[in-house]
């Protein structure tokens, strides 16, 4: 029996929360004088750039200066920033030696996302990586989970998304796979548990849903 593990990138594998919420605040400085409430950034996170500040209110008549100016900053702090969540990597480490064939499903964009792939140190332990430029529509659509599925020839039964938002879950929940909810993420009460979502505070609970529990999830 092969597994099949998506991957959410920000907030699931790399604690990037407080770098993100700082280019957000960057940017509104920079263009207004001011910052957001903390709380109303993370209402947006996991959104595609342009999308959260159009849930944040901006007009579209600046939104392309906004994401310019978010992009520049973000980009030129992103690799001395960045980092793991503790247990991260030795657990992708570990399902890759178990044989799951494991991707990035992300809505960040291609060239950050690679950039953290190598960074961390998991590159090769990923079979695939679906970012925003690859797919026309983004999580919380299924698109980028369906396409790891086709490109991998993965099987729904035994194929799993781990993310740390509601846009994940929703993702996976159309898409028909089961859902591991990552509560070290920044929104952990955006996720809730049903019949083929199950919530998870540790890294080390991923083999137990996957290879111990799997049988009784199916």
């Amino acid at each position: 029996m092969r597994f099949t593990i998506m991957w959410d990138f920000d907030g699931t594998i790399a604690d990037t929360t407080d770098l993100i919420i700082e280019s957000y605040q960057q940017t509104f400085k920079h263009f207004f004088g001011f910052e957001y409430p903390r709380e109303k950034i993370l209402s947006v996170f996991s959104l595609p750039m342009r999308e959260s500040f159009i849930a944040l209110g901006f007009e579209e008549d600046i939104i392309d200066r906004m994401l310019n100016y978010y992009r520049q900053y973000h980009e030129s702090v992103f690799s001395s920033r960045i980092k793991a969540y503790p247990g991260a990597r030795e657990i992708i480490e570990e399902l890759s030696k178990e044989g799951v064939v494991q991707a990035i499903v992300t809505s960040r964009r291609r060239r950050t996302t690679y950039e953290g792939i190598q960074h961390l140190k998991i590159a090769e332990f990923i079979q695939e990586v679906v970012c925003s430029e690859d797919v026309i529509r983004t999580k919380p659509d299924p698109e980028p989970i369906e396409k790891v599925l086709e490109r991998t020839n993965a099987d729904k039964k035994t194929s799993f998304m781990i993310g740390d938002s509601q846009y994940d879950q929703m993702a996976a929940k159309q898409a028909n796979i089961k859902f591991l909810g990552a509560l070290w993420g920044p929104r952990p009460e955006s996720l809730y548990p049903d019949k083929n979502s199950f919530l998870i505070s540790d890294f080390k609970e991923v083999k137990n849903y996957v290879f111990c529990y799997n049988d009784k999830i199916l």
